[in-house]
């Protein structure tokens, strides 16, 4: 039995409703994906989610960023439906995992802001992970190597003690190059699957 489950957030448990993006930049007569090419970008995004810059100054500079690509308007307009935008939490799939495996650590692992911890507040998912690592905090981003080895030293344990389970590829084979058990997530059912027959 594996002693620790490690997990992603967004793709796996945490999922983006897109469509109030999409219909701003529709309306307003742009591509859709405007927005996310900015603020995606690696220039922008990577000194974020490794602790180089603030969610908040994230933010400044993709709605300059916006309004030096289309105007003012537009960077308001497109940062605005961002910030509105709402996400899902899958909260049966976590209760399941605890009631597959409840003697395995569930760690949330994440290339994720500054402000992951006021998300997982406002997500009513504190106390739902035994341990958080946050990429912004340990500076550095899967799929590095690094980050997963900082995420072993951490924890204090060997990659045998551990499973993986992530929806980017990239992560999943970094981790399995460490000799991490990894799963490329697709659906809940499979990953579940996954659990019981690693943690159990």
């Amino acid at each position: 039995m594996k002693k620790y489950i490690l997990i992603d957030f967004d793709g796996v448990i945490r999922h983006w409703q897109g469509s109030t993006i999409e219909n701003t930049e529709k309306r307003l007569g742009l591509p859709v994906g405007a927005l996310f090419s900015v603020a995606f970008s690696e220039s922008l995004l990577l000194p974020t989610i490794t602790g180089q810059q603030t969610h908040a100054n994230w933010v400044k500079k993709v709605r300059e960023q916006l309004s030096n690509k289309f105007d003012e308007a537009i960077g308001e307009e497109l940062v605005e439906a961002w910030e509105k935008t709402t996400a899902t939490i899958d909260y049966k799939f976590l209760n399941t995992i605890r009631l597959i495996s409840p003697f395995s650590k569930l760690v949330l692992v994440t290339n994720a802001t500054d402000k992951l911890t006021q998300d997982i507040r406002d997500s009513s998912l504190s106390g739902s992970f035994d341990f958080v690592i946050n990429s912004s905090d340990v500076l550095v981003a899967k799929p590095a190597s690094k980050f997963f080895t900082r995420t072993l030293e951490l924890l204090g344990c060997d990659s045998s003690e551990c499973v993986f389970i992530d929806d980017t590829v990239k992560n999943v084979q970094s981790a399995q190059a460490l000799g991490i058990q990894s799963l490329h997530h697709k659906s809940v059912d499979e990953t579940l699957e996954f659990i019981k027959i690693n943690c159990t």
